[in-house]
């Protein structure tokens, strides 16, 4: 029996950015990554109905950290790369 394969959170984020784009069908972009198409569909899905959460004040800059990143000001210092927050 085959293992489920498990994709990092940024590469799903990435697939669903090229679905939103429209310059690709699902099936295409699906096939360029490896991916059956219907797994895609169910990432984007998740993303538009999560999508309105994203942006409440409860998910302040706190859920954009990660073990060993730091915060300050309005810099996201994580495994020493900076990253712009909001």
């Amino acid at each position: 029996m085959a293992s489920k394969k498990i994709y990092r959170s940024t590469f799903k984020a990435q697939v669903v950015q090229e679905v939103l784009r429209e310059e690709k069908p699902v099936t295409q972009i699906a096939s360029d990554h490896g991916i059956h198409p219907t797994v895609v569909r169910e990432w984007k899905t998740i993303a538009l109905r999560e999508w309105p959460t994203l942006f409440e004040r409860q998910s302040s800059v706190a859920s954009y950290q990660t073990p060993g990143s730091v915060y300050r000001g309005d810099v996201l210092l994580a495994n020493g790369e900076t990253t712009t927050c909001g």
